[in-house]
């Protein structure tokens, strides 16, 4: 949201226009809004009758205002324009744009376009250089982001004015600022202190005030010192939160210097010196702590434009007498000295296109080394310069798009063509994060996987953001000492999506250990037969299996549920399958990539013992992990330094020893049963498993 009304500018309005006469005294320029004055403070003096001022000023504040932990840029710009129909009257116009960036604002960047204000002031001089007058301002605001008045949200402003012309110009202006907007001041529409701060509008009735005063310094120079406060009135108590009505006020010191540049000009520099002592209320705009500002004056003055010509010098002189010339020789003839022969040239010319075939205006093409680039017209079409034969490489840029090139051959005396086709850059996204651990923010380093890949690191209060490619993201983080967390995140285009991820502790002895491809528990689980969920205390193991994945991202787990071949065949494949998902669920739950992860259920076709007694058969009933290579290689994000701290590597999952009695491929502890169909048919004996390959601990 946006509006604003300049916070010191007042001043760099540029003047022109004298209190009395038609050439205007040192230090009487106009003031913001177009009228006699200083910044904040009007004379009750106007411009000579007749007199025209056409003024330009410009302000800047760079800080962390009012929070001191955001970034806080304003810029404002007004444009005015003061008439004086009779030596007591001034009349005055002025037109003015804001724009406020700050970084926690929602939005960050507020403008406001066209705010528009005129204003009228009767000035009359009491004699002994003492004056006295009033003015009158109507302010119609509009919108933000809109150059459309509303004249339902109008502030008015009246004041009385005193000056005093000697060597020491003093003046004075009390009044107050009343308006339609009192609906900023209900809390149900209470707005941040930023936003505020950036819309620049009040909702309160205010008492407004200034004093200044001007020292001439010769003809050019003129120092001066201002006192200005604006005071919201009708505050209630508890709006105020227990401050003052002072601690809430807006109180500004402003030193400056305005130039006389002859008799048509007006230069005003200065800064502003102010702020509130206070919290910022809700419905008033504070005060910077500082503006700097720059304005200029233009000022018609019809004594200049009127004035008589000097009569020009009358110089009386005899004329020489006049002797005839002689006539000239005759020219000579000059050999014809043939010319030698132009090079040949020939000249490029070519179109660009979008991915599509459509025309693209606007592009830039550059025609080699040392030559001017040239630009495509609405129809995507471009004409070279006269170029020497000979091979030539072109290139086409724009904004929004990828490069583009071609290499050609000039031919000469003939037009050579081109085509270049731009493809349009994808659109992109933000993603915003947190990283904690132990409820602590934590400097973790942070990949994001998807469309594009990137790493990072957090800062020290866990914060992160990066920009790329829109898509969906699987952003990971790990830190030393901690298990990984990973979260998905949906980055729309031309938007943002924020993230939370919390690390665990990793803990002391470790559930599971990786021999060869083979994953293997270090302490068996005992399973309940009737689920088909992993058991409560298989929650360490299950974390330590995500955080394997997450950290190897080019490791893929192979999860094989097999049975004895109790039941039918199909009801024991079927039971082995869901039994295999429910282990997947469980870690993609968890955060593994769910691409990571293989299911599959094997029914009863590759029994480790005889089904003829209940221990083999219940050995039969097991679970195998093992490890593969992702089909897909996963990229690996850009190298990233961090100075004060460098993360180490993720500690490998311990391996355990190799069981020398072991005689299967999966060299794994027996698991105990999830529910299976119970039948004595179907005993077979077993075939000898295959040797194992000889693989060393992974990690």
């Amino acid at each position: 949201m946006t509006r604003h009304t300049p916070t010191a500018l007042a001043l760099c309005a540029v003047l022109a226009s004298a209190a009395r006469g038609d050439s205007p005294p040192p230090g009487e320029a106009a003031a913001l809004g177009g009228e006699v004055g200083l910044a904040r403070t009007p004379f009750a003096m106007t411009g000579g009758a007749g007199s025209v001022r056409v003024a330009a000023h410009a302000t800047v504040y760079a800080g962390s205002y009012p929070d001191p932990t955001a970034v806080d840029r304003q810029w404002f710009g007004e444009f005015a324009v003061g008439y004086t129909p009779l030596k007591q009257l001034e009349l005055f116009l002025a037109y003015r744009n804001t724009s406020n960036y700050n970084a926690k604002a929602d939005p960050q960047l507020v403008q406001v376009e066209g705010d528009l204000e005129v204003g009228a002031k009767g000035a009359f001089d009491l004699g002994h250089g003492v004056s006295v007058g009033a003015d009158l301002r109507i302010a119609p605001h509009n919108g933000v982001g809109s150059d459309v008045v509303d004249f339902s949200a109008t502030t008015y402003a009246v004041r009385a004015l005193f000056s005093y012309a000697g060597r020491v110009r003093a003046h004075a202006a009390i009044g107050a600022a009343l308006g339609t907007l009192n609906a900023l001041t209900d809390p149900a529409n209470a707005i941040p202190a930023a936003s505020q701060f950036g819309v620049g509008l009040s909702g309160y009735n205010r008492f407004i005030a200034g004093v200044a005063v001007e020292v001439p310094v010769g003809k050019i120079a003129v120092p001066f010192l201002e006192l200005s406060t604006d005071v919201p009135l009708g505050v209630a108590s508890s709006a105020l939160g227990g401050q003052s009505l002072y601690a809430v006020s807006a109180t500004r010191i402003t030193p400056g210097l305005r130039l006389n540049l002859g008799e048509i000009s007006t230069l005003d520099l200065g800064i502003e010196i102010g702020g509130s002592a206070g919290t910022p209320i809700a419905g008033f705009s504070p005060a910077a702590p500082y503006t700097v500002f720059a304005g200029y004056t233009f000022h018609f003055l019809p004594s200049l434009y009127n004035r008589p010509p000097p009569p020009a010098p009358v110089v009386e002189r005899a004329l020489p007498a006049i002797t005839p010339m002689a006539p000239p020789p005759p020219m000579p003839v000059m050999p014809q000295i043939p010319m030698k022969e132009k090079a040949k040239t020939g000249k490029l010319v070519g179109t660009v296109t979008d991915a599509v075939g459509n025309p693209v205006a606007g592009a830039v093409v550059a025609l080699g080394v040392g030559l001017p680039p040239v630009a495509t017209d609405g129809l995507g079409t471009f004409v070279g310069f006269e170029l020497p034969p000979g091979p030539l490489h072109v290139s086409a840029t724009k904004t929004g798009y990828r490069a583009a090139e071609a290499t050609t051959s000039v031919v000469a005396a003939q037009d050579t063509r081109v085509s270049l086709k731009l493809v349009a850059e994808p659109p992109s996204s933000t993603v915003i994060g947190l990283a904690k651990a132990d409820g602590k923010p934590i400097a973790a380093r942070i990949q994001l996987r998807g469309p594009a890949m990137k790493e990072l690191f957090a800062s020290a209060a866990g914060t992160f953001d990066a920009t790329l490619t829109a898509g969906t993201y699987s952003v990971v983080a790990s830190a030393p000492g901690y298990l990984a967390a990973a979260q998905q995140a949906n980055a729309a285009p031309n938007g943002h999506v924020l993230v939370a991820l919390d690390l665990k502790k990793r803990a002391a002895k470790p559930a599971v250990s990786i021999v060869g491809d083979a994953v293997k528990l270090v302490k068996p689980w005992k399973l309940d037969d009737k689920k088909l969920d992993p058991p409560k205390d298989a929650a360490q193991a299950l974390d330590e299996l995500t955080d394997y994945l997450l950290t190897h991202p080019e490791q893929k787990l192979k999860i094989l549920a097999s049975s004895d071949p109790q039941g039918t065949p199909e009801a024991t494949k079927a039971l082995t399958q869901r039994r295999a998902d429910a282990l997947k669920a469980a870690l993609v739950q968890r955060g593994a990539p769910a691409d990571s992860v293989e299911a599959v259920g094997d029914g009863a076709d590759h029994p480790i013992a005889p089904n003829v007694t209940k221990s083999g058969r219940e050995k039969n009933r097991r679970l195998g992990l093992t490890l593969t290579k992702a089909t897909v290689e996963v990229p690996k994000p850009p190298e990233t330094t961090k100075e004060d701290w460098t993360p180490a590597p993720v500690a490998p999952l311990p391996a355990a020893a190799p069981d020398p009695s072991a005689k299967s491929d999966v060299p794994l502890e027996p698991l105990p049963s999830f529910d299976t169909p119970k039948s004595d048919e179907h005993k077979k004996g077993v075939k000898p498993p295959p040797a194992p390959d000889n693989y060393g601990p992974k990690g």
